[in-house]
């Protein structure tokens, strides 16, 4: 299994936008990773739409090429409650 360990502590609004870029070219570089990609996603205060949509892309691109990637999470209740209700089921821990 790839491990990609990347830790985030600021959040501010247009650090958080960095680093959505920053994450979108960590994940193209490990897009045709054959063994199969966890992601960790713990301690969220905060999630927007841009980190969504790039993570919802990896993990179709590599589903197309048969590659497995997993999303373990840690939201909070509310952030839960949002995700499922904005439909965003592939984040949500059963």
């Amino acid at each position: 299994m790839s491990a990609i360990n990347k830790s985030v502590r600021e959040s501010e609004t247009q650090l958080i936008i960095n680093l959505s870029e920053e994450l979108k070219n960590t994940l193209i570089e490990h897009l045709s990773e054959p063994r199969k990609i966890r992601i960790t996603l713990e301690s969220v205060d905060t999630f927007d739409l841009s980190t969504v949509q790039i993570l919802y892309a990896f993990m179709n691109q590599r589903k197309q090429k048969n590659l497995e990637t997993i999303f373990e999470t840690d939201f909070s209740q509310s952030i839960g409650t949002l995700l499922k209700h904005a439909n965003i089921n592939f984040l949500i821990k059963e």
